[in-house]
C-alpha cells in the first residue's frame, strides 16, 4: 500500500502503481519527481519511463542502506531538492527517506538543529518524526 502525503510544495510518495502515477501527472500541477531509489528496482518503485513520457524532469538518486551515513550524497540529494522546480514529487518505497529528505530540507531553511527539525516532522505528519532510526540520524547528519 502506498503513502502519500501533501506537504507545502511537495507530495511524498511511497512505492506507486502506474494508474498511481498517471493519477498524480494528470493534474498537471507537478513539475519535477525526485525518486529515491534505483532506476533498477522497476516503474512501482521508481516510474522513470512514465514521468518522463508526460515531460516532466526525473531524476533518481538512490538513497538508503548501505549510504545513510553517505554526507557527500546527502548534499547532493538536498542540493537536487532546492533546485527542484516546484510543486515536485519526492518517492521512495514507503516514504520514509522521502520524508527524512524533506525534512531536512525544511530545516535548514528554517535553520532547526535535530530535535526542532524532528518536531517539524511530527507536526507535519512526516514518517521520520516517529520513523526509524536510520532516517533520524541522516537528518541530524544534514543538519550537523
Amino acid at each position: 500500500m502506498s503513502f502519500t502525503t501533501y506537504v507545502g510544495d511537495f507530495l511524498l510518495e511511497g512505492e506507486v502503481q502506474p494508474a498511481q502515477v498517471d493519477a498524480h501527472l494528470a493534474t498537471g500541477k507537478y513539475k519535477s519527481w525526485l525518486c529515491l531509489n534505483s532506476v533498477a528496482d522497476g516503474e512501482t518503485k521508481c516510474p522513470k519511463a512514465q514521468v518522463e513520457a508526460a515531460g516532466i524532469p526525473f531524476d533518481s538518486i538512490p538513497m538508503g542502506p548501505p549510504n545513510w551515513a553517505d554526507k557527500e550524497g546527502a548534499e547532493k540529494i538536498l542540493a537536487k531538492v532546492a533546485a527542484m522546480e516546484k510543486p515536485a514529487v519526492i518517492q521512495c518505497s514507503t516514504a520514509t527517506r522521502a520524508s527524512a529528505v524533506l525534512c531536512a530540507h525544511l530545516a535548514r531553511k528554517a535553520k532547526l538543529d535535530k530535535d526542532g527539525a524532528l518536531a517539524l516532522a511530527s507536526e507535519l505528519g512526516l514518517k521520520v518524526g516517529a520513523g526509524p532510526p536510520p532516517a533520524q540520524a541522516w537528518v541530524a547528519m544534514c543538519l550537523e
